[in-house]
């Protein structure tokens, strides 16, 4: 696990390290399916909360959250949230999941959903908008499903956050990547 924090004060053009903020990955769920009878393919998902706080009058105000499948063998298969610009933001993944579920942003921001099934990732940038705006403490929950050859899944997961203060002359930019990865020779039922 990594993380980079850049903190740039706008008004003197220097690195400061005054505005205290935190990006707070602190959950992620990999599950199999074992009820699939795909003899290529093995399924998993990746449920991905993360949470954003800004102390000392830092808030946030964009988060962009990348979901990557990074072997060529390796294929994406759905991921959610969908766009959307208020509460509830909701996640549906189907077959072989049925996983639904919904869940809320305080200030109700704008996801734009940016994921591509083509090159095998799921990404959402999350700003605020009109009548919107990312809140303190607010926990985003996208969730990626994929189907995996041979005995071994992975998951690139990466989270970029932005904060501002009050008067908008400090910014700071926190940087998080993790990465998923489960040997399925053996598995555990």
């Amino acid at each position: 696990m990594s993380i980079n924090i850049h903190i740039i004060d706008r008004k003197s053009k220097k690195y400061s390290a005054h505005l205290i903020m935190w990006l707070n990955s602190y959950d992620w769920y990999l599950k199999q399916s074992y009820d699939e009878s795909d003899g290529t393919y093995d399924y998993f998902t990746v449920e991905d909360y993360t949470q954003i706080q800004g102390y000392n009058g830092g808030y946030p105000y964009y988060l962009k959250v990348d979901h990557d499948i990074p072997y060529d063998s390796d294929h994406i298969y759905d991921w959610d949230p969908d766009d959307d610009s208020d509460n509830p933001y909701n996640i549906s993944i189907g077959f072989p999941w049925s996983i639904s579920f919904s869940f809320d942003l305080g200030g109700e921001p704008t996801v734009d959903e940016i994921g591509s099934l083509n090159y095998d990732y799921g990404r959402w940038e999350i700003k605020n908008g009109i009548g919107g705006s990312l809140e303190n403490g607010d926990i985003f929950k996208p969730t990626t499903s994929w189907k995996s050859s041979g005995t071994y899944a992975s998951m690139d997961i990466r989270h970029w956050c932005n904060f501002t203060e009050v008067s908008g002359n400090m910014t700071a930019q926190a940087y998080h990547k993790l990465d998923v990865d489960y040997d399925y020779t053996t598995p555990v039922q």
